[in-house]
């Protein structure tokens, strides 16, 4: 499936399972790796790296942007995740595509393959967006993220 939906990746390390512990799972207290699962995108068609997670058990499709402090979730996403009723967009934030308002929020769960990340803070943008982002505060949570060729590579 990650051959045809490059969003969906292709997990090539499964996570190793500590007594406990759910695999692949980041503590929500610590965030110390539990695991070692690795799942691994190609680019889109059009140049990004897109990929498709669970946030809090539902389906959402982020792009990958190095540029990002945050995770970013659309409006839609937000309501799609159940988020919509509990906003308060008091952070001012300045993107490329100008000034803007967020609303900080906690993600009980960001889940990409074997990757879990709990206990992950997010931001929802007020303006409309075509796809939530997947920044950097994200990938620092991880044991290490690179890319190879025209690869991304998540590991955990």
């Amino acid at each position: 499936l990650g051959v045809i939906l490059p969003s969906h990746g292709i997990v090539t390390a499964s996570s190793l399972q500590i007594p406990g512990q759910i695999p692949g799972q980041v503590s929500a207290s610590t965030g110390d790796d539990s695991g070692g699962g690795e799942i691994r995108f190609a680019l889109n068609q059009y140049g990004h790296y897109q990929i498709d997670a669970r946030v809090n058990g539902t389906y959402i499709t982020f792009l990958v942007d190095t540029g990002a402090s945050d995770v970013v979730l659309s409006p839609a996403d937000a309501r799609r995740i159940g988020l919509a009723g509990q906003l308060n967009f008091t952070d001012r934030v300045d993107t490329a595509n100008g000034t803007t308002y967020v609303a900080p929020v906690m993600l009980a769960n960001l889940t990409i393959g074997p990757i879990v990340v709990n206990g992950m803070p997010a931001k929802v943008n007020q303006s409309p967006m075509q796809y939530s982002l997947l920044g950097m505060r994200f990938l620092n949570r991880l044991h290490s993220w690179r890319v190879e060729g025209q690869t991304l590579i998540l590991q955990q």
